[in-house]
């Protein structure tokens, strides 16, 4: 009797978004709307999100904002085992277990460990910068694998961020040395893999992590020497950067999950899958060896639903439109599988829905926004 009918008159309806990964309430807090940052996520069509460098203060932010029922989009927070600098944070998030309570709005996802510089000094790469360094390297193989361990060992699962390739093929090492026979019930993962050389890209079915990428291409970064990014990749080495084609195609067993990172990318949908897909970036087309990396709609959508549900390991409550799982959908105001990909850059949600309630409606959508 409850049951409220919605006539869509045959607009696309998809799974709220699940990015793996950003920072919208750090963002927010310092730009003064707090809470109210929630608006940005929901008009991109994510529904729930993970807050990814959580020390104690921003710890009792959110834990205010849910105890006031601030939160509107589920938000897993992921707490820091070393800032982004690698200055070790005396364990405590000890104080802090894991919780798995299903559709909680509000969960201790896992914590967050920073393998090489991109925030705070440079990814650790195996060529040379223009500045003569290599980038900087936090830990070695086994005093990452050691961490991963007592991580593990306590109940949560482990999120490594490894921009540069000797951060990640120390990430792939460790996890291998930790994960027996590749078993992996935590979802332990390599956060970023920004630069993945060929021999390393056939890895992560072998080792059996979890690995988030990115989704709105910075293509300007490759074509405008004048970019925000204070680090480099020399040209013979472009072809590393982002091998998301390769990744998938090789390792089919892996879940691969899409991350925003935000507010490094742009949040939206449409942004995320046209950078998926063509690899461009509004004015800014992607030369050849980026290109060659863009991979599938379907791919790309289920990176960015039902991917990122299991790199939070919310995969029983989101991601997927199915009995049992919660009601987190969006209606789009357009068939992504019906426009050419250079137009998937303007698809966006007309309503965000998230536990049955439509929690953004854009403007003069009507009776399409229920239960607000």
């Amino acid at each position: 009797p409850d049951t409220v009918v919605v006539e869509l008159d045959g607009r696309t309806v998809v799974p709220g978004l699940v990015d793996a990964h950003s920072h919208f309430y750090e963002w927010g807090i310092g730009e003064g709307i707090g809470a109210d940052v929630a608006e940005l996520m929901l008009s991109s069509g994510i529904t729930t999100t993970a807050e990814f460098a959580v020390g104690p203060d921003l710890l009792e932010v959110l834990q205010g904002y849910d105890d006031a029922g601030l939160l509107r989009v589920r938000t897993s927070a992921y707490l820091l085992y070393d800032d982004a600098c690698g200055t070790l944070q005396d364990g405590w998030w000890r104080a802090h277990p894991p919780t798995r309570e299903p559709g909680e709005l509000l969960r201790i996802g896992g914590i967050k460990v920073y393998s090489d510089g991109g925030a705070c000094n440079v990814p650790a790469a195996s060529f040379t910068y223009s500045d003569g360094s290599e980038g900087d390297l936090y830990f070695t193989v086994d005093e990452l694998a050691a961490i991963v361990a007592e991580v593990d060992e306590a109940g949560y699962q482990v999120a490594v961020h490894a921009l540069g390739d000797r951060a990640v093929v120390t990430a792939l090492d460790a996890f291998e040395q930790v994960l027996v026979d590749g078993a992996n019930p935590r979802h332990h993962r390599i956060e970023h893999n920004a630069l993945v050389p060929p021999e390393l890209r056939g890895r992560y079915a072998e080792v059996g992590v979890v690995a988030t990428l990115f989704g709105a291409l910075p293509t300007c970064f490759f074509t405008n020497p004048n970019n925000q990014f204070t680090y480099r990749t020399p040209a013979e080495y472009v072809e590393w950067e982002w091998p998301w084609r390769e990744l998938v195609e090789l390792n089919p067993d892996t879940v691969f999950a899409w991350h925003n990172d935000y507010p490094v990318l742009d949040p939206g949908i449409g942004r995320a899958l046209e950078g998926f897909v063509t690899r461009n970036a509004g004015d800014c087309i992607a030369p050849p060896d980026v290109a060659g990396h863009a991979i599938t709609l379907d791919q790309a959508l289920r990176l960015m639903t039902v991917g990122g549900a299991y790199a939070l390991d919310r995969d029983t409550e989101v991601g997927s439109l199915e009995v049992d799982k919660f009601a987190d959908l969006l209606i789009l105001n357009d068939d992504p599988y019906a426009i050419a990909p250079d137009g998937l850059v303007g698809i966006s949600p007309l309503v965000t829905v998230v536990g049955g309630i439509a929690e953004y409606c854009a403007p003069d959508v009507g009776e399409l926004c229920f239960g607000a």
